[in-house]
């Protein structure tokens, strides 16, 4: 902070950057950098655990997501694509995706976690995100290839899969 403080006095003394120019961005950078640190304080910088609390929080994310879709398609009279709380559904998408994996890989090796990738799968098919299939798609891949008997099977689910959202989707298609 005292690097970006220095810095940023220089440059509206220089007159290279403009004083309201530079409070907003050492605020924002400030927020930011006290929020990590601050967090990974907190959690002992335990990295499965701030893993695990994000997975969870995907989770809660994708299920309001659900609830403010289906009250944007009300509203509009229309389909709508998902985007949830996010600008856009790939920006939803790319959210997700990381506990997405997580959770499908648990579910695989563990048996658990099925309620959590039906949310998911519900969530990314509804956000019509061509991002979001072929991530899917990828992940399912990458999951299957952990078995020589399972690959074959993976590659044919995703051939399977993506064709019917080429077939379904204009926003694929595009």
């Amino acid at each position: 902070l005292l690097y970006l403080a220095v810095s940023g006095i220089i440059g509206v003394a220089h007159g290279t950057d403009s004083l309201s120019q530079f409070v907003i961005e050492f605020r924002a950078i400030s927020i930011s950098l006290l929020y990590y640190y601050f967090f990974f304080k907190l959690i002992r910088n335990d990295f499965e655990r701030a893993f695990l609390a994000y997975a969870r929080i995907a989770y809660w994310f994708a299920i309001i997501a659900l609830f403010v879709w289906a009250g944007a398609c009300l509203i509009d009279h229309d389909f709508e694509r998902l985007r949830g709380l996010a600008t856009e559904p790939a920006e939803f998408c790319s959210l997700i995706l990381p506990a997405y994996y997580w959770y499908a890989y648990r579910l695989l090796t563990a048996r658990k976690h099925l309620v959590e990738i039906l949310i998911f799968t519900i969530a990314v098919i509804l956000s019509v995100s061509s991002l979001g299939y072929l991530s899917v798609a990828f992940g399912i891949l990458l999951l299957s290839s952990r078995s020589s008997k399972h690959i074959l099977s993976g590659a044919l689910i995703v051939c399977a899969l993506l064709g019917v959202a080429y077939k379904a989707s204009s926003f694929f298609r595009m």
